[in-house]
């Protein structure tokens, strides 16, 4: 085998780990950091289009007094 090779990785190697380590670290950290933000973001998406039937019930809401004032009054006549 080639000696200056086998000295070169012995050299460079170590010495390239730290940055790869340290930049790792911070993409890890960007990237939990995005990944929250997105399920933050997905979750109001989420509960804006599963709540429009909720809203949309709360915005008839005199309506459904109404209906139900008016069959109660009904119940009770008889």
């Amino acid at each position: 085998m080639d000696w200056k090779l086998a000295l070169l990785s012995i050299v460079f190697l170590p010495s390239a780990t730290y940055p790869i380590v340290k930049f790792g670290r911070a993409f890890r950290r960007i990237s939990t950091t995005m990944q929250e933000e997105t399920a933050k973001v997905s979750n109001i998406i989420h509960e804006s289009i599963t709540g429009a039937p909720v809203v949309k019930a709360f915005a008839m809401e005199r309506y459904e007094l109404k209906v139900g004032t008016f069959q109660r009054s009904g119940l009770q006549a008889l």
